[in-house]
C-alpha cells in the first residue's frame, strides 16, 4: 500500500460517520468499562448495584422526549431536501430555511416544556425506584445525594439534546460524534484519577455529570460555528406553530408509544430485579445488563446513523443507493452485535476473577439467551426504522402489540424463572409478531424478497450466534 493510499485511507476513516460513531460510542462505554476494574474493587456490592441503576435510569432519557427526537431529526433531513413541510416532503436538494427555521425554534419550545417534565418526574417518581437500593448502602446519605447530582444532570442534559439533534438532522453527524469521543476520553481520564486518588461514590457521580454538562456546552458552540445553524437561529418565543407540531405530533405520539412498550418495558425489567434484597445477585445483573446496552449502543452505528442519509435519498428518490447504503449498515451491525456479545461471554467471567471483583458475571445460559432475545429486537427494530424513513409511523402498533405480550408472559414467567424470564419472554414476543411484522413492512416499502435480502445480511451472523448458544447450552 503506497502513502498515498494510506493517507486517502485515514482521511475516509477520519470523515467517516460510522466510525466516528463507533468511537463516539466505544469512548462513552470505556467511561463505564474502564472504571469496571476500580468500581467492581473500590465500592461495595450495594454502591454497584446503585452505579449501574442510576446509569439504567439515564438510559430512559430519550423516553422522555416522547418521539420527538427522531421525528425533529427526519424533519430537519427532509428541510436540508428541499421539502416545505412534512405532508409535502419531496425536495429538489436544495436546503428550504425557512422551514428549517421554523423547525429549529419549535424544537427549543418544545423540549424546553418537556425538560420540566422529566423534572417533575425524577423528582417525585425517581425516589421510589431507588430508595431500595439506597436502603442497602452503609452510608445511605450519599445514595440521596448522589440521587440529587443526577437529576440536575440528567435534566440538563435532556435540555441540551436540542443541539444534539440539529446536528444531527443537518447530517453533521462525524463533527458531532468525533467531538464527543474526545470528551468522553476527557471523563475516563478525570475519573480514573479521581478514583485513584480516592474520590468516594458521591465524588465520581459529581465528576461524570459535569462531564455531560460540559458536553451539551460543547455541543452548542459546535452549532454555533456552523453557517445553516446561523442562518436559523432565533430568541426563544413561545410560538408554537401547529401545523408543524401537529404533524409532528402525528408521527411522535406513535414514535413515543413503542419506545415505551419496547425500550420502556425492557428497561423496566432491570428496574424490577432492582428491588430484590439480594445486593450481590442484583449487581451482578445490572452490571452485566448494562454492558449489553453498550454493545447493542455500539452495534447500531453502522446502520442507525444512516438513517437521516436514508431519509434525504427516500424523498430524492434514489432508492439504489437507499438499498446499498442501508444494506452495508445492516449486516454490520448484525456481526457486530454478534461477535462482541460472545467475546463478552468467553472472557469476562475470567476477566472479573482476575481484577478479584466483588461480584461474578452471569450464567452462560443466561447471557446466551440474553444475546438471542436482543438479536430478535434489533432485526426488527432496524426494518422498523428502514420503513419509518417513509414518514409513516406504526411504531405504537407494533411495540405495543409485542409489549403486551411480553408483559403478559412476564407476569406468568418470572414466579418460576427469575431472571432467566426476562429473555425467554422477550424471545417469544418479538418472534411471535414484532420481527416478522417490522420486516415485512419494509420488504413492501421498498419493493423487496426476504431470502434475496436477508441471505447476506441477516443469515449468516444468525447462523454463527445460534452455534453459540448451541455449544453453551451443550457444555
Amino acid at each position: 500500500m503506497t502513502s498515498t493510499s494510506i493517507i486517502s485511507l485515514i482521511k475516509k476513516i477520519y470523515h467517516s460517520p460510522t466510525f466516528n460513531t463507533w468511537a463516539s460510542i466505544a469512548s462513552r462505554s470505556l467511561n463505564i468499562i474502564v472504571l469496571i476494574p476500580f468500581i467492581l474493587k473500590e465500592f461495595n456490592p450495594a454502591e454497584i448495584s446503585l452505579w449501574y441503576l442510576f446509569a439504567t435510569i439515564a438510559g430512559f432519557n430519550f423516553i422522555f422526549e416522547l418521539g420527538f427526537g427522531p421525528s425533529f431529526i427526519r424533519a430537519i433531513s427532509y428541510g436540508l431536501g428541499g421539502a416545505s413541510s412534512m405532508n409535502n416532503n419531496k425536495g429538489n436538494g436544495k436546503p428550504n430555511l425557512l422551514f428549517i427555521g421554523n423547525i429549529w425554534q419549535n424544537i427549543k419550545l418544545v423540549y424546553a416544556i418537556l425538560t420540566i417534565l422529566i423534572l417533575l418526574i425524577l423528582v417525585i417518581f425517581g425516589q421510589y425506584i431507588i430508595a431500595k437500593p439506597i436502603s442497602l448502602m452503609t452510608y445511605p446519605k450519599d445514595g440521596w445525594t448522589s440521587w440529587i447530582i443526577m437529576i440536575v444532570g440528567i435534566s440538563f442534559s435532556f435540555w441540551g439534546n436540542i443541539f444534539a439533534i440539529f446536528l444531527q438532522g443537518s447530517n453533521k453527524i462525524t463533527l458531532f460524534r468525533r467531538y464527543e469521543t474526545i470528551f468522553s476520553l476527557c471523563s475516563i481520564i478525570s475519573c480514573a484519577i479521581g478514583i485513584q486518588l480516592g474520590i468516594n461514590f458521591v465524588g465520581l457521580i459529581l465528576l461524570s455529570q459535569s462531564w455531560n454538562v460540559i458536553s451539551v456546552i460543547r455541543n452548542y458552540l459546535i452549532c454555533k460555528k456552523d453557517d445553516l445553524y446561523n442562518k436559523i437561529k432565533s430568541k426563544f418565543t413561545i410560538y408554537v406553530d401547529k401545523s408543524l407540531i401537529t404533524d409532528l405530533w402525528s408521527t411522535s405520539w406513535r414514535s413515543a408509544i413503542g419506545i415505551i412498550m419496547s425500550y420502556g418495558i425492557i428497561n423496566s425489567s432491570a428496574l424490577y430485579f432492582a428491588q430484590s434484597d439480594d445486593a450481590k445477585q442484583v449487581s451482578s445483573y445490572l452490571f452485566c445488563y448494562r454492558i449489553l446496552q453498550i454493545i447493542i449502543n455500539f452495534s447500531m452505528a453502522p446502520f442507525y446513523t444512516k438513517v437521516p442519509e436514508l431519509s434525504r435519498l427516500y424523498i430524492t428518490n434514489d432508492r439504489e443507493k437507499l438499498l446499498k447504503s442501508a444494506k452495508k449498515g445492516m449486516i454490520v451491525s448484525h456481526f457486530t452485535f454478534v461477535i462482541s456479545t460472545i467475546l463478552v461471554g468467553i472472557t469476562a467471567p475470567y476477566a472479573l476473577e482476575v481484577i478479584g471483583s466483588s461480584i461474578q458475571f452471569i450464567e452462560a445460559k443466561l447471557w446466551a439467551l440474553l444475546i438471542f432475545a436482543f438479536f430478535i429486537e434489533r432485526f426488527g427494530a432496524m426494518h422498523m426504522q428502514l420503513y419509518s424513513i417513509s414518514n409513516n409511523i406504526i411504531w405504537h402498533i407494533t411495540n405495543s402489540i409485542t409489549g403486551i405480550i411480553l408483559l403478559i408472559l412476564l407476569i406468568f414467567t418470572i414466579p418460576s424463572f427469575n431472571f432467566y424470564a426476562f429473555p425467554i419472554s422477550m424471545i417469544v414476543a418479538y418472534l411471535s409478531f414484532y420481527s416478522w411484522y417490522a420486516a415485512k413492512k419494509s420488504y413492501k416499502l421498498l419493493n423487496l424478497k426476504f431470502m434475496k435480502f436477508e441471505k447476506k445480511i441477516t443469515f449468516v451472523p444468525l447462523l454463527v450466534l445460534l452455534l453459540y448458544i448451541l455449544l453453551i447450552f451443550n457444555l
